[in-house]
């Protein structure tokens, strides 16, 4: 990780945050700006049932009327996969009103008129038969030099995610710059000039940014790369199965010695869609693999984990990935920390322990 390095630049200070811990820190942090603070809020999905983001949606209108600067990023999929289908034609904002989603879009219409901003991210330009092909997957947070990223979304409170957040100003003012390019060009591609990015926050740490083109995944080829320089040991967690590529990497790292536990959600804790293909794919992977890949499937009354986290015996990597092909192949942008900061390996251990 010397490449692009800051020259002797160190980390200071991660720390990990459980989904509601983090919908409360961002809200207390949202409400102690001013006037001229800068605010960035990145979800896929947005729904408003949810107390905490209720919270979250309050203080982004009263930090946008007493005069922070704020931006609201959020992933067309809120609007146009609620019947479980893409519409015929990309709608226009005065169609949504009478949609399923009219009370997360009055929140946003409200964030603009008391002087915020808000940004539909990747809305369809024709039609397309697959709502989940080229969205953007980013969760993230500045709040004046604060920085959050992860796996959270502004949705539920009640599953087990991954955040971690940080202070630093030269990562607060990199992802706010690119949060800012990305909100006004409403596509993730092409604000980033369809490359993905790197920014090096040290020596030790860098954030990953996936511009969401098919097929092209700076994130999946680094996790990749990190299983397969594993000596000892390699977690990771998803809440899907991680199949393809990732799955033989992770079985040939079991053939190596290396101790590979991979946490995931029974398929009975997805929709029925869902389950269907999870079985189908956990099946024919267990007549490939390695048996030791499979046996830290999540017992079905647990928590719904939500948590995309690759450690091994030196590095971690938090974000929004799955480490899955399949959204590599659908084309979705995507955010990650990486880093061998031995405060935040110990914090990541900790937590991904708890699961065990």
């Amino acid at each position: 990780m010397s490449s692009g390095s800051l020259g002797g630049k160190h980390d200071t200070g991660y720390g990990l945050y459980g989904r509601p811990d983090y919908y409360n820190a961002l809200a207390e942090k949202i409400g102690k700006t001013k006037k001229g603070d800068r605010i960035v809020v990145a979800t896929m999905t947005l729904s408003l049932k949810d107390p905490f983001v209720q919270r979250i949606m309050h203080e982004l209108h009263t930090a946008s009327k007493r005069g922070a600067f704020v931006y609201m990023l959020v992933d067309a999929l809120t609007f146009i996969a609620y019947k479980g289908f893409m519409p015929k034609y990309p709608l226009h904002l005065k169609q949504w009103a009478t949609s399923a989603r009219s009370r997360e879009v009055q929140s946003l219409q409200k964030l603009a008129k008391l002087g915020g901003y808000y940004s539909i991210l990747n809305w369809p330009e024709r039609s397309q038969v697959n709502p989940f092909a080229h969205r953007s997957h980013l969760k993230f947070a500045v709040v004046g030099n604060s920085v959050f990223l992860g796996g959270a979304n502004l949705t539920t409170s009640t599953v087990t995610d991954c955040i971690v957040g940080w202070e630093d100003a030269a990562s607060a003012d990199w992802l706010f710059g690119q949060a800012t390019e990305i909100a006004a060009e409403k596509d993730v591609s092409r604000a980033l000039d369809l490359h993905d990015v790197v920014f090096p926050i040290s020596d030790s740490s860098q954030i990953l940014l996936d511009a969401g083109l098919k097929r092209q995944s700076m994130i999946l080829q680094r996790a990749l790369g990190l299983v397969d320089a594993a000596k000892r040991e390699v977690w990771i967690t998803s809440q899907f199965f991680p199949n393809g590529r990732m799955a033989r990497h992770l079985s040939e790292a079991i053939s190596r010695g290396v101790h590979v536990r991979a946490f995931y959600n029974s398929p009975a804790k997805h929709n029925p869609l869902i389950a269907a293909w999870q079985r189908a794919v956990i099946a024919t992977a267990q007549r490939a693999l390695s048996p030791d890949l499979f046996t830290n499937q999540l017992p079905s009354q647990s928590d719904f984990l939500h948590a995309k986290v690759l450690a091994t015996e030196r590095s971690v990597m938090i974000g929004s990935h799955n480490y899955l092909d399949k959204g590599v192949m659908f084309g979705t942008a995507e955010i990650a920390l990486q880093s061998n900061d031995p405060r935040l390996h110990k914090q990541t251990m900790d937590m991904l322990k708890k699961l065990a």
